[in-house]
């Protein structure tokens, strides 16, 4: 019987976002290596059509990343998509869905970045304990601190367990 739950139950889905391409394709490895359905977003003005398209179950978010826009807005507007896609997922099935509200789930990631590379945004990110605070204020996100890849699944596995048991 617990085998037909797994082989109904769909794989988890995850979106992530970051300015390393290498990185972010190890990360995407790894995840697809655990049945996890991956989509990659390396340029921010591609973050919201992959939302929306994709409708991930869990949201990776550079922290240190090379963007246009400063993190904490980016981190704002994955919130924003989240409330919004729920509100018209939950209006359509005429009936209010705590799966939706707690489906996507935003953690991030810090990146080694090589060197100081000028960010567009024009903000030199030197307290990152700062801008994670300022995150953490516009909603529930997790941080799982720097990414290695020896380190990362052990690190997020404690959330797909808590995701699993919605």
């Amino acid at each position: 019987m617990d085998a037909d739950k797994e082989i109904s139950k769909e794989p988890l889905r995850a979106l992530i976002f970051g300015s390393q391409a290498d990185q972010v394709r190890q990360m995407s490895d790894q995840l697809t290596r655990k049945k996890i359905v991956v989509r990659a977003v390396l340029d921010e003005k591609l973050l919201l059509s992959r939302l929306s398209e994709f409708n991930p179950d869990l949201i990776f978010i550079e922290i240190n990343g090379v963007t246009r826009s400063p993190v904490e807005q980016i981190v704002k507007i994955v919130f924003l998509w989240t409330t919004n896609y729920a509100r018209k997922v939950n209006k359509a099935l005429n009936s209010p869905s705590a799966r939706l509200w707690t489906n996507a789930r935003v953690i991030m990631y810090k990146s080694d970045v090589e060197g100081d590379i000028a960010n567009p945004a024009g903000v030199t990110i030197t307290d990152l304990d700062e801008v994670l605070f300022k995150c953490k204020e516009i909603g529930d996100i997790k941080y799982i601190g720097l990414y290695s890849s020896w380190s990362f699944y052990s690190k997020i596995e404690p959330l797909l367990v808590a995701d699993n048991a919605h």
